[in-house]
């Protein structure tokens, strides 16, 4: 029923007992007119009562009243007659006449009721009939408008659906009966097929052979009751004979009454084949990493182990501590050459995670987990996210042990060699002064001796005698002068009595009378001495050697400093000049050890000498050499 007929049948009802009401007040008013009008045509007008002004009354009350009321009317009629007729002293002869008309009006009246009431029910069936007929109306119009809002929305949903299935990145299938209702475009973009084609088959006439036996295991344990995840990964053949997986969902309804399958399918090809490029790519890691000399292993934030190769086993020993925080405070380590313990947040991995510090090649003498004493050299670098969140680190051991023992043995064995070397430079210069004093003692006073012997002869011998001994006595000036030259140039004393920067100039002087290459010494030192001033003076006099053989100079200078503890010396000229890395090669192979011997002197003494030439540009040859003294080599070193 609808809502505009249930509120037309409340008020019906709750209108009825007030309109009874008003029914028996108009039976009670219209009687009562009736009874007056009667009374005053027998006292007014001395005029006969008629019964059809009762009736009347009967007629307006049942009319407008309803059946009660008109029997309500019936009965004051009757009372207002016998009224009329005992009081207003009808004649006795007449009292058979009025009982007649009473009995006239009340079946009149009953009839006219009986009428009335029958009309009443028709009219009020034939209402009710209409208002039946009005609700079935409104109810079908309802019912109606109903019908078409779910149509619209029926029509509306399948659009959407449609819609969705239509632009779906995943294939969508409808299934029933093992065959395929419904497809959508993406269906036939996986699978090939179009979906004339697909609506009709077998959605699994498409799958794989490991596929296909997937699914009858699937199917085998759903009619065993077994609980079956609704989500599987399938493989199937496209119409060209191409492999695709694909991320199945499948879920169950009614189609027409009957079971139906609906099944979403992801193409997951390309992420498959990733996850297969990733395997075979940790598998090649596995495999590099097997095979590499050094250890190496991958932690994670908290520096657990996740990935490590065998040599990181052969270094620390094995089992391997995976634990990041029990490995860094059981890891017994101290640095190479100072012996200071590391502690467990000095780790170059703890440093890499913590800090994202990227530590390479820090030389560490550790303790293995099985009591093995090593060096080895510790790399640790962070993984971080693309976000750059450090989420990992990778560390690199390489055992050194044999490679620092060697290097150690090999730098004992260079300082020896120094020290062998130093030693023999000395012991060079030593024989040099010995030789030098030699010369200028022993064999000067030789010369002189013999001078004196032929100035005592010249005077003996005759006047033929002379020419001979004069030329000799010239002679042997200039032998002495020259061997007093060799001498200076052994061992100047100089170098001892007036130092490094006088006897430079006395040997510029000496150069430069000797060749007549214009010589020039600037600069001034005051502390050098010892083994420093004497391979300045040597490096000076090869360099002088040197422009006078190769040069064609016509200037040179030599240029003197010092300061911070290092002596400077510069020996350049305006000469012709040569390509010094050539030259030095050429040396060495043909045992011209001027310019190399240079470098050795300088070399030994913790010094450095660059020569800078070019062709057609001079050369400039420059030395620096620490003035401080030489550490005595220890006891040991000199076995």
């Amino acid at each position: 029923m609808s809502r505009g007929s249930e509120i037309l049948r409340l008020v019906s009802q709750r209108a009825t007992p007030r309109f009874e009401l008003l029914g028996y007040a108009l039976a009670i008013v219209s009687v009562g007119a009736a009874i007056i009008v009667l009374t005053l045509m027998q006292t007014r007008w001395q005029a006969a009562a008629h019964v059809s002004i009762l009736l009347f009354a009967v007629i307006v009350a049942t009319r407008f009243g309803g059946t009660k009321p008109g029997l309500l009317a019936i009965a004051l009629s009757v009372l207002g007659f016998n009224y009329l007729l005992l009081h207003m002293h009808t004649p006795v002869n007449d009292t058979s006449l009025q009982v007649l008309r009473l009995l006239s009006l009340v079946a009149v009246a009953a009839y006219v009721v009986w009428v009335t009431a029958a009309e009443r029910r028709r009219a009020a069936a034939f209402e009710r009939l209409h208002q039946e007929g009005l609700r079935n109306n409104e109810e079908l119009r309802i019912e109606n408008m109903e019908r078409r809002r779910t149509e619209e929305e029926l029509r509306a949903s399948e659009l959407k659906f449609r819609t969705l299935a239509e632009n779906a990145p995943g294939a969508i299938f409808i299934c029933q009966d093992d065959r395929i209702l419904y497809c959508n475009p993406t269906a036939s973009q996986i699978t090939g097929y179009g979906e004339a084609e697909l609506c009709g088959r077998s959605f699994w006439d498409t799958a794989g052979a490991e596929s296909r036996d997937l699914v009858r295991a699937r199917a085998e344990a759903r009619q065993r009751g077994e609980p079956v995840p609704p989500r599987f990964e399938l493989k199937i053949r496209t119409k060209a004979g191409e492999e695709r997986w694909l991320d199945f969902t499948e879920g169950y309804f009614e189609v027409c009454g009957r079971p139906a399958v609906l099944g979403i399918a992801l193409d997951i090809t390309e992420r498959k084949q990733a996850e297969e490029a990733v395997r075979d790519s940790q598998q090649l890691l596995v495999q590099v990493l097997a095979t590499l000399p050094v250890g190496v292993a991958v932690t994670d934030q908290k520096g657990d182990f996740i990935l490590s190769n065998t040599a990181v086993k052969r270094v620390w020993g094995d089992p391997l501590i995976v634990s990041g925080a029990e490995r860094w405070v059981r890891s017994k380590g101290a640095w190479h050459g100072s012996g200071r313990t590391i502690a467990p947040s000095e780790w170059a991995s703890v440093r890499a995670l913590k800090t994202g510090e990227t530590s390479l090649n820090e030389l560490i003498d550790i303790e293995s987990f099985a009591g093995e004493r090593k060096t080895i050299q510790n790399s640790a670098a962070p993984i971080r996210s693309a976000e750059g969140q450090i989420v990992g680190a990778v560390i690199v051991n390489e055992d050194v042990t044999e490679r620092v023992r060697a290097e150690e043995a090999l730098q004992e064995s260079a300082d020896r060699l120094q020290h062998l070397s130093r030693r023999l430079l000395a012991v060079q210069e030593e024989e040099r002064r010995h030789l030098s004093r030699e010369l200028h003692d022993e064999f000067g006073q030789l010369l002189a001796t013999v001078r004196l012997y032929l100035q005592a002869a010249k005077s003996a011998a005759g006047k033929a005698a002379q020419p001979s001994l004069d030329e000799a006595i010239t002679l042997l000036q200039q032998a002495a002068t020259e061997v007093r030259g060799l001498a200076l140039e052994l061992r100047p004393t100089l170098l001892e009595t007036s130092g490094l920067e006088t006897t430079l100039r006395w040997l510029a002087e000496q150069f430069q009378q000797r060749t007549g290459i214009v010589t020039e010494v600037v600069g001034h030192v005051t502390e050098a001495s010892g083994e420093a001033a004497i391979a300045a003076f040597r490096v000076a006099q090869e360099a002088l050697t040197n422009v006078v053989r190769h040069a064609d100079a016509r200037h040179v200078w030599i240029e003197l400093s010092q300061g911070d503890g290092v002596l400077s010396l510069v020996v350049r000229d305006d000469g012709a000049g040569f390509n010094a890395s050539k030259a030095l090669e050429r040396a060495s192979e043909r045992g011209n050890l001027g310019l190399v011997g240079m470098g050795e002197r300088v070399q030994i003494l913790g010094g450095s000498l660059a020569i800078d030439s070019q062709p057609g540009r001079g050369t400039r040859i420059r030395v620096a050499l620490p003035l401080a003294e030489p550490v005595a080599m220890p006891a040991q070193h000199m076995a």
